[in-house]
């Protein structure tokens, strides 16, 4: 996951994210508790982590449960030190949690899940790259009393399984290509 050098960023339910260095955090004992990455208020939790690497080119693909999302470049997320109270990822209210948080790059694909089975799959890059501090827009149309269950990524837009039409799996052009989910 890390070679000791890279940027952790931890995001919570109630769409607050801190950013900081990989080196804040001590090294310990497997039977140790370990160590504070960012102070949740006591209605929130840890909905998501993933690492930064000097250099790379992403953005932050952010969910809530009510459909609406964003990506913001990983510029817009200051380094701070670890324990600290972070900054707003997404604009939340108690209704509508953060579900997801992922590292994407244009070429990723997004599949969502919802609590009523639907399942769609979309270009990261299709989804609006706004600021930070917004609520996002919306980026599944959901019916009414349905939410965001689940939410996974695609590197590089390919899948395991392609179905070429005729309702059989297309073996010779499926990619088991790296794959991240989140829920």
């Amino acid at each position: 996951i890390t070679d000791g050098n890279k940027r952790v960023l931890l995001s919570s339910t109630n769409g607050v994210s801190i950013c900081f260095h990989e080196s804040d955090m001590r090294p310990i004992g497997r039977g140790d508790l370990g160590v504070r990455g960012i102070r949740l208020d006591k209605d929130d939790s840890l909905t998501a982590m993933t690492t930064v690497s000097e250099g790379e080119e992403f953005s932050i693909f952010s969910i809530k449960a009510d459909g609406l999302g964003k990506r913001s470049d990983i510029q817009r997320y200051p380094v701070q030190r670890r324990d600290g109270r972070g900054v707003i990822d997404i604009k939340c209210d108690k209704n509508s949690p953060v579900m997801a948080v992922l590292k994407v790059s244009d070429s990723d694909d997004i599949m969502i899940i919802t609590r009523e089975g639907v399942v769609i799959r979309i270009k990261a890059s299709d989804v609006s790259m706004i600021g930070r501090n917004t609520k996002g827009v919306r980026v599944i149309n959901l019916s009414k009393g349905d939410s965001v269950v689940s939410v996974g990524k695609f590197e590089g837009g390919q899948s395991g399984d392609q179905d070429n039409g005729d309702g059989e799996d297309n073996k010779d052009n499926a990619s088991a290509g790296d794959s991240e989910e989140s829920s």
